[in-house]
């Protein structure tokens, strides 16, 4: 017998919150950095490009890791592992604001923070969505999935 829906729901909330907290801080970290690179830094769109283009590498790569990692460890411990890694992506973007830091550094720092933002990213939703349907059970997993979509 599964639960009802409003108390799995309820269960699968932090994870959802977990989620959308991580999708809120990387669109709001991709938002300012095209002026970062262009204005700040003197940099073109095609660096821009690059940069932001590591994040979603790395987040497509990332979630055949957290994948198999969150089977063999369990979702909690993968989402935890990704909630570390998109924090502390932002002390990358903080080593890249270090006044007179050489520009090699500076770009460098950018594509670590965004790499490390990319594979957090990929265990929090990965992770997300296999315990949302070990929540729920295969007869709704489907359902876990919409309200992952969602969170995101």
């Amino acid at each position: 017998m599964t639960a009802p829906k409003t108390s799995v729901l309820l269960a699968y909330l932090p994870v959802l919150l977990a989620i959308a907290v991580a999708y809120l801080v990387a669109g709001a970290s991709l938002a300012s950095l095209p002026m970062h690179l262009t204005r700040d830094q003197g940099y073109g769109a095609d660096l821009v490009g690059l940069v932001a283009g590591t994040q979603f590498l790395f987040a497509i790569l990332g979630r055949i890791w957290a994948g198999r990692l969150s089977d063999r460890i369990g979702p909690r411990a993968v989402i935890c592992a990704g909630l570390v890694l998109t924090s502390a992506s932002g002390l990358f973007y903080l080593i890249s604001l270090v006044p007179n830091l050489p520009a090699s550094f500076s770009i460098a720092a950018l594509f670590a923070g965004r790499a490390q933002m990319g594979a957090g990213e990929a265990f929090i939703i990965t992770s997300g969505q296999a315990w949302g349907i070990a929540l729920v059970g295969p007869d709704r997993s489907a359902q876990a999935i919409g309200w992952a979509g969602t969170a995101l």
